[in-house]
Parts: C-alpha cells; structure tokens; sequence
C-alpha cells in the first residue's frame, strides 16, 4: 500500500488528476477573451467554463474538490491548483472588476462571486436586445 505522501506526489504528478499542474502552465496565461466586464458574463463564463474543463481545472470553481486541511497531504497541491485557477481569473476579468475580487483567495470564492454580481445585469442586457 502507497503511503499518504506518495499518493499526493503520484495526485500531483498525475495529468489526469485536478492537481496537476503542467510545466508550461503560466498564471498570466489568458485562457479565454475577451476579459470579463459589466455586460459580457454569461459569454465569459461560457468560455472560462470550458477552458478549465479541458486543464481539468472545473473542480476548484464548482465547488466540488473542498479545500484540503492544513496538515492534510494534499493541501500543498490544491493550495498551487487553486492559486493558478485564482491568478487565471484575476487577469482575465477588466481592471474595475480585478480590484473587487484581488483578495479573495479560493477560486470557488471568486466564481460565486463574479456570478452573483454580474449574471444578472448581462441576463437584462440580452433580453433588451
């Protein structure tokens, strides 16, 4: 039987694993365009949805991959996958959005953010056209 630690290094090391994180990643890399403002949100996320899903990226802004506990072997790997994720969404939104979200920590945080700010506003913009 692996060990704890190994398992989170094989998790880490794993291309088909959410912790994966390939060398050629870049946090500044922009993943989707054009960035996220006031009356481009469903479109934006769309993208940015589909984006994350092919970098096997989508568990950190659903919710459904939890933030490990401090001492857990695996928190180190979330804690680098969820920071990309952040640094991904913090460059690819417009300045006036970067500095209400530039403190949020978890992408999670961020996505339901973004969402509940800006769904809505787009959703009336679409039905006025």
């Amino acid at each position: 039987m692996a060990s704890p630690v190994l398992s989170a290094l094989e998790d880490s090391l794993n291309p088909h694993s959410p912790y994966y994180v390939h060398p050629s990643e870049n946090p500044s890399t922009a993943l989707v365009s054009p960035l996220l403002d006031p009356s481009n949100y469903n479109s934006w996320c769309r993208s940015m949805s589909t984006a994350l899903s092919a970098k096997n990226k989508l568990e950190f802004i659903d919710g459904s991959l939890p933030q490990p506990a401090p001492n857990h072997v695996l928190h180190t790997a979330w804690k680098r996958s969820n920071n990309m994720v952040v640094s991904w969404l913090i460059h690819l939104v417009s300045p006036s959005i970067r500095q209400s979200i530039l403190w949020l920590d978890n992408a999670v945080d961020i996505w339901r953010y973004l969402k509940s700010r800006y769904s809505q506003g787009d959703l009336l913009r679409i039905s006025e056209l």
